[in-house]
């Protein structure tokens, strides 16, 4: 052991800095170590121990740049897919079971069902002369093979069907990915406006 343990040593028998003045003589007294070198043996491993304890604390990236370019892209397409009213970007974005529903209450169900209606939307008379502007999307990573993805847009110019211009549309679309098979694909995707310019009219 580094200290050696003095029981009930009487306080007379004690060399002068053994003694401490405050309490019954009958305390337990420790004695320092004889060796330098122990102690400071202790000392490393202690702050050895305590260093490692911290790096392990640390939190640890899990996704690459790679990942979240390839995240990026694919949020990317949706926006390419309204701006040129062309939706083939898409293809091979969404997983076949993907989720998907959009602000006017429309629900699918799988890949290709989604492609195709979104095909059926872009090329709509009552949104070819929308116009819309992108903020930058956020990524978060949920885990190495799970992330969320969030934009918001803004459209104005949006008709409905009888030809009347909606109100300024203030859109939120998030989306699910996960990496199957070293590809990220769209599980889910939810897209949500904050006003009432989300008619079910405009279908």
């Amino acid at each position: 052991m580094g200290y050696t343990l003095l029981s009930r040593i009487p306080a007379s028998s004690r060399v002068p800095w053994e003694r401490s003045g405050s309490g019954p003589s009958d305390h337990l007294y420790f004695m320092p170590m004889k060796s330098p070198a122990r102690l400071f043996t202790l000392a490393a491993i202690v702050v050895g121990l305590a260093c490692a304890q911290a790096d392990s604390n640390k939190p640890k990236p899990i996704a690459n740049s790679e990942d979240e370019a390839a995240i990026r892209a694919i949020v990317n397409h949706w926006q390419q897919s309204w701006e040129n009213f062309d939706p083939s970007v898409l293809q091979g974005d969404y997983a076949d079971d993907a989720d998907w529903l959009n602000a006017f209450g429309i629900r699918i169900k799988g890949g290709a069902k989604i492609l195709d209606f979104v095909s059926t939307v872009v090329k709509r008379p009552n949104v070819q002369g929308r116009h819309t502007t992108w903020d930058e999307p956020s990524i978060r990573f949920v885990r190495p093979d799970v992330a969320l993805a969030y934009r918001d847009y803004r459209t104005i110019g949006h008709k409905t069907f009888d030809g009347k211009e909606m109100p300024q549309r203030n859109t939120h679309s998030t989306w699910i990915l996960t990496k199957d098979d070293g590809r990220w694909r769209i599980a889910s995707q939810v897209i949500s406006d904050d006003n009432s310019g989300a008619m079910a009219t405009t279908k």
